[in-house]
């Protein structure tokens, strides 16, 4: 499910064990695994390693260590691995509470400095897989439904020691709209996290409650400021002309920076009309 190029091997790791059926997973018991092979002969297994209970959120590596982030139960576990030849060595770990419960969330991290973590969700992944998604988008609802609509982050301090690694969970934020939202990918910007998010609001027939009869497409500028990781707070929303795709910093630590949005989603051909279902009486 997720691929990291480690020195001369190649680290495979399966985002959640069991199978599928259906709509839902076979077991709640699923755990991930890490498949450690060689990129030249990457069917060949090295070694493997049980990852623990929770479906895998977001991995990276970083410095030759390896930092993982599971969900189990509305909880969040974060974990730091040490990469050696042929085998992977867990340094630390810690367990702290989600604030979005409601599934699997996709975490991505960004690595301040060689001791603060902070993981947040990345909004722009879709948590969950439905089949025929496509299918029942365009037939059953013609209206698509995006993600949460909440986002968090949370802080950590690394530090590793001769005998013994510690981490620690050191704050956590959170941002919640309310509508059908969609969200961009985290962007960092200096000691700030910059989301782009859209909200769709349906205006409903009053006689046939289930037609839309018109849709209203916000788009803003949120985020979280990272300056003091213990204590991390949100910062002020801004109106954009579409959703968020990426940024160009200026030059120096001013903050400043250009920023791109993309209109797609925000534009009138946006909307798809509900046809008027008449009846013969």
């Amino acid at each position: 499910d997720r691929l990291h190029h480690a020195g001369e091997n190649l680290l495979q790791i399966e985002e959640q064990g069991g199978y599928y059926w259906g709509w839902y997973s076979s077991s709640q018991d699923t755990k991930a695994t890490l498949r450690i092979t060689t990129k030249e002969a990457p069917d060949d297994l090295i070694a493997s390693l049980d990852l623990g209970p929770g479906t895998l959120s977001g991995s990276a590596v970083h410095e030759g260590k390896l930092h993982l982030a599971r969900a189990n139960q509305g909880k969040l576990l974060v974990d730091v691995y040490a990469l050696e030849d042929d085998s992977a060595k867990r340094l630390a770990s810690v367990e702290t509470q989600l604030t979005d419960v409601s599934g699997n969330p996709k975490l991505k991290p960004f690595f301040l400095d060689d001791e603060k973590i902070i993981w947040i969700t990345d909004g722009s992944q879709s948590s969950s897989y439905y089949p025929y998604e496509y299918l029942m988008d365009d037939v059953v609802d013609p209206y698509p439904n995006y993600g949460s609509g909440t986002v968090e982050a949370h802080s950590f301090v690394f530090e590793e020691g001769l005998s013994e690694s510690t981490l620690t969970h050191e704050a956590n934020a959170s941002i919640t709209l309310s509508g059908n939202v969609q969200w961009s990918e985290p962007l960092l910007l200096n000691d700030r996290i910059l989301y782009g998010s859209s909200v769709t609001r349906h205006l409903y027939d009053s006689k046939q409650t289930g037609r839309i009869v018109s849709s209203d497409v916000n788009a803003s500028l949120l985020g979280f400021d990272l300056s003091d990781p213990e204590n991390l707070t949100t910062l002020a929303p801004a109106s954009l002309p579409g959703l968020l795709v990426g940024l160009h910093a200026s030059d120096g630590d001013s903050g400043e920076a250009y920023l791109f949005a993309e209109s797609e989603d925000t534009a009138i051909d946006y909307y798809r009309p509900m046809p008027v279902i008449l009846e013969d009486e």
